[in-house]
């Protein structure tokens, strides 16, 4: 009999739909697999007697769902396929800007502004992006480190080119010749399918391996909680499952071992509109409304159609004041984001940059309890000079 604790699983991204790839696979961190082959059936309703005639195979394709608890680079790939992120497999590469005295940095806390000068400067247009999300290193008024999102760029020269930036409320302080700028790693909502293979070991079993092909990412919800780890599920939809006695993975790649993330250690923020509010529970849903494709001839979806991206976040505040319940009420164009800091100094960003809060609400619950305000919110495309997008993601490893 096999014990679930000895059980791994391993994923790959598929270069044809529904064919299990060759190569290494990545190994990953999970704590629950629920992944099967869903079939439909029915009996014959043909008359001449009691005794079903015939019972039929109508449909059949793969379902179920992936549960991890979050640690820094072990779940990038699910986060990469939910979004079905235009970017490259390894998401888009971080651009750092090191700081010398050809290239200082002052903060200015009127209007919120980054000012790159010094000997030759730096032209931020050039080198980094309005909408990415940057981290500052070298500061000491307004921390050692911290990142902060690049709104717009004002260019006065080459020498002299200044970013408004929000995601933290700066300070003025002097120009700083050491230290970086680097604009993360990061990934954002777009329209590149994947699929995927996955491989289920049950390694106190001899030569005993299931493998299910043609995964497609439908939903991932990540959600935190001040008192309690940091989780990520995805629902899969898929084509195919089949065993084996040996595994599909090559030589596998072993996962991250970076410690979990948690609410107590880790999050560093939740930014409403750029500004940090003290919350209990944050949560992200996203949606890709995916539909089977079935032909005749064809056991499980021929392919995977892909419908409208969501991405939904509902969250958990202490009731302080009215400052977001009344964007709730107007109706106002808000931003949401959820950054945290590992225990090792690895961080993410996720950020939707525009959408609205559907809910809200200030209930009296009962007696000896904190007012809360559960608030809920629907993210929606915008535009912020070249960048058009929904919802993104951004890294910085330590």
């Amino acid at each position: 009999m096999s014990n679930t604790n000895d059980i791994i699983g391993r994923m790959k991204v598929e270069t044809t739909f529904g064919t299990a790839p060759s190569g290494n696979w990545n190994v990953q961190r999970i704590a629950a697999d629920s992944l099967k082959t869903a079939m439909a059936t029915t009996v014959s309703d043909e008359l001449g007697g009691r005794r079903v005639k015939d019972v039929a195979r109508t449909d059949s394709k793969v379902e179920g769902s992936l549960t991890a608890r979050w640690s820094y680079g072990a779940q990038d790939d699910w986060l990469l396929a939910a979004l079905m992120a235009d970017q490259a497999d390894t998401w888009a590469a971080a651009v750092t800007t090191a700081l010398t005295a050809s290239i200082t940095l002052e903060a200015i806390a009127s209007g919120n502004k980054l000012l790159a000068a010094g000997v030759t400067g730096l032209n931020w247009a050039t080198a980094h992006t309005p909408g990415r999300w940057i981290r500052v290193k070298g500061f000491t008024t307004n921390g050692a480190e911290f990142r902060c999102r690049l709104v717009s760029f004002e260019t006065t020269s080459t020498t002299n080119d200044t970013a408004v930036v929000d995601g933290i409320t700066l300070v003025n302080e002097s120009a700083i010749t050491s230290g970086e700028i680097e604009q993360g790693a990061h990934i954002n909502d777009g329209n590149t399918f994947r699929s995927w293979s996955w491989e289920r070991e049950y390694s106190d079993i001899a030569s005993n391996f299931r493998v299910f092909s043609g995964l497609v990412f439908g939903t991932l919800a990540l959600s935190a909680r001040a008192a309690g780890l940091t989780d990520i599920t995805t629902t899969m939809l898929g084509k195919s499952e089949a065993f084996a006695t040996s595994t599909a993975a090559g030589t596998p790649v072993a996962a991250p071992t970076n410690r979990l993330i948690n609410g107590v250690d880790h999050v560093r923020a939740v930014l409403v509109d750029g500004t940090s509010f003290p919350m209990s529970e944050w949560g992200v849903t996203i949606q890709n409304n995916l539909r089977e494709r079935n032909i005749f001839g064809e056991l499980g979806p021929e392919s995977v159609g892909i419908g409208q991206f969501n991405a939904t976040i509902n969250m958990n505040a202490y009731y302080a004041n009215n400052t977001n319940l009344a964007k709730y009420l107007a109706f106002t164009d808000t931003s949401l984001a959820f950054e945290v800091l590992d225990a090792h100094g690895n961080s993410y960003i996720l950020h939707s940059p525009s959408g609205n809060f559907t809910d809200g609400s200030a209930f009296a619950q009962g007696g000896d309890q904190d007012a809360f305000v559960p608030l809920a919110y629907a993210s929606k495309e915008t535009t912020l000079g070249a960048l058009t997008m929904q919802f993104q993601a951004a890294r910085w490893p330590v």
